[in-house]
């Protein structure tokens, strides 16, 4: 007896909107999404696979999210026009993102209104701005080795020669397992707490070292990470992980802070940029190590204001240090303006002066300081007077008997005071020595 069957054809699946992948999906869900695609970059083939590839952005009415498109699909996408895309995996690769996969159909859809959507996926990821780090928990975990699983061994895994993957049952010995360090941290910011997870590649990037050195010494990981200051933490999109962790600190006190790692490691090197050696041997292996460090800490070197090769005598911010004599001085041009500005002033002999004049006379002088020594605060001390009585600084003042005769001291004695003995102290605080190297930066953009 034959049975007939109605045919029914299989309901469409239902649509899933960026919004909700980002908040409520995980990783190995499949689902559905409709919008918009925007290329980030040409196809290309990554070295552990055969297929091309191509990313973009998918961007519907709710929001914006990282896809993959593989093989033959990118050319069924034409950018700028709305597609449905059936059969997606959601993965987790620096945050959320779809990618397609050998049963997904493409094929138009309807279009959205987008106008109110931000499409810089990069723009909308949320910050947290230098968090308090109340702890952390740092996870280790095998990992199966088959190509293409990769999945997490459950149970305890020290204990024992030899695991199974329960993923795709094969057997391997636990020291041929993957390694995976997957990191909580505990966040508190105007008392809000978030608990957000780093993997390794993010904690590695930016603690600039390998953390899987750290497995048998977590203890010592964990007090790195728990040290951690003035930090920002950049989170995916559904705010669970840490996609980027970077210093939220001036140019300034980076650069300190380098110079301040390289003394300890027996490398002088001044905050203004200025290092050495105590031979041309040294200067040279030092010069070619901040250089390096620089480098990696992400600064772009101005290569023409930069001199990397030691030299004994050099110039630096207007000031000429002589290691070969032992002598530091201010330069020719320094001196000329200062004896023009001190002319201007002593004009005619006149008496009534504009305050600002007489103040970058007198911040003049104080600059020689490491040339000339005290004497350019002693021999000041009458200027300081008449500048202290301005009311502003577009207002005029007297100049006093006193006044004028520090003037003509420094007119007839400049010359003369121009040169100081490298004494030992000044040899310590300016971190010179037989050899110098110069360094000139512009912090990357």
């Amino acid at each position: 007896m034959a049975i007939s069957f109605k045919y029914v054809p299989p309901a469409a699946p239902s649509l899933t909107s960026v919004a909700d992948v980002l908040k409520t999906k995980r990783q190995g869900d499949m689902v559905t999404i409709s919008g918009l695609i925007r290329w980030d970059s040409e196809a290309s083939t990554p070295q552990n696979s055969k297929r091309p590839v191509r990313d973009g952005k998918l961007v519907d009415s709710t929001g914006t999210i990282d896809i993959s498109i593989w093989s033959d699909h990118t050319a069924l996408i034409k950018e700028g026009d709305f597609f449905e895309i059936s059969n997606c995996n959601v993965k987790h690769y620096y945050g959320l993102k779809i990618s397609t996969t050998t049963e997904t159909i493409i094929k138009p859809a309807e279009k959205q209104n987008i106008t109110n959507v931000n499409t810089d996926a990069t723009a909308i990821k949320p910050q947290i701005c230098c968090p308090e780090i109340q702890n952390v928990i740092i996870d280790t975990n095998a990992m199966c080795n088959t190509k293409g699983c990769k999945s997490k061994i459950t149970g305890n895994t020290e204990s024992k020669v030899m695991v199974s993957c329960t993923a795709c049952n094969r057997a391997m010995l636990v020291k041929n397992c993957y390694v995976d360090m997957c990191t909580t941290f505990q966040l508190e910011k105007e008392e809000k707490q978030f608990n957000v997870v780093a993997n390794y590649a993010t904690l590695s990037v930016y603690l600039n070292e390998d953390i899987f050195q750290y497995r048998k010494n977590i203890d010592e990981l964990t007090e790195k990470l728990l040290l951690l200051e003035n930090v920002d933490f950049t989170l995916s999109k559904n705010e669970r992980s840490i996609q980027q962790t970077n210093f939220s600190m001036p140019f300034k006190q980076i650069l300190f802070k380098i110079a301040l790692l390289r003394r300890c490691k027996g490398i002088p090197m001044a905050i203004d940029g200025l290092g050495g050696g105590t031979n041309s041997i040294m200067a040279k292996i030092n010069s070619l190590t901040v250089r390096a460090d620089l480098t990696r800490y992400g600064f772009v070197i101005n290569e023409e204001k930069s001199l990397w090769k030691p030299v004994q005598v050099i110039t630096c911010l207007g000031t000429v240090f002589d290691t070969y004599q032992g002598l530091i001085s201010v330069t020719e041009r320094r001196v000329s303006k200062l004896k023009s500005s001190i002319d201007l002033l002593r004009k005619d002999n006149c008496k009534i002066l504009k305050v600002r004049d007489v103040a970058s006379v007198v911040s003049q002088v104080i600059l020689l300081t490491p040339c000339v020594g005290s004497v350019a605060k002693i021999m000041t001390r009458a200027l300081y007077t008449v500048v202290n009585q301005k009311q502003s600084w577009d207002s005029q003042v007297e100049l006093s008997k006193e006044a004028f005769d520090e003037l003509t001291f420094w007119i007839d004695n400049v010359d003369s005071l121009n040169f100081r003995c490298l004494s030992n102290r000044l040899l310590d605080l300016s971190i010179l020595t037989h050899q110098i190297t110069l360094v000139v930066l512009l912090l990357k953009e």
